[in-house]
C-alpha cells in the first residue's frame, strides 16, 4: 500500500508539473497574439538572424584570413543616416549601436 502511495504520488506530481507546463504555454501563446508580443516575435527573428549573419561572417573571415569592411548595423546606419540627411561619423556610432543591440539581445533573452 505504502509503494502504491509513493508511485501515485510522484505521478500526481508529474501531472501537475505538466498541467503547470501546459499553462504556461497556453500564457505564452495568448501574449504571442498580442501587439506587443508580435513586435517582441519580430525583434526576436531580426536578433536572431543578426546572430547567425555575425557567426557565419565571424567563421567565413577566420577561415579565409579576411578583414571585415562592415557588418549589417553599420550599412543599415549609413542608409538610415542618408536618408535623414545627417552627417555624422557612421565608424563611431556602429559601434555604440552594435554595442547597445548586443545589450539589447541579452536583456530580451533573461
Amino acid at each position: 500500500l505504502t509503494a502504491e502511495c509513493r508511485s501515485l504520488s510522484s505521478l500526481a506530481a508529474a501531472m501537475f508539473m505538466d498541467v503547470d507546463a501546459l499553462r504556461a504555454e497556453a500564457a505564452r501563446v495568448r501574449f504571442a497574439r498580442t501587439p506587443r508580443g508580435r513586435v517582441y516575435n519580430v525583434l526576436g527573428i531580426a536578433f536572431g538572424v543578426l546572430c547567425c549573419y555575425k557567426i557565419v561572417n565571424a567563421c567565413v573571415n577566420i577561415v579565409f584570413d579576411r578583414h571585415a569592411r562592415s557588418d549589417p548595423v553599420t550599412v543599415g546606419l549609413e542608409w538610415a543616416l542618408y536618408l535623414l540627411n545627417v552627417d555624422i561619423d557612421v565608424q563611431f556610432w556602429s559601434q555604440s549601436v552594435s554595442f547597445a543591440l548586443v545589450g539589447a539581445i541579452i536583456v530580451s533573452s533573461i
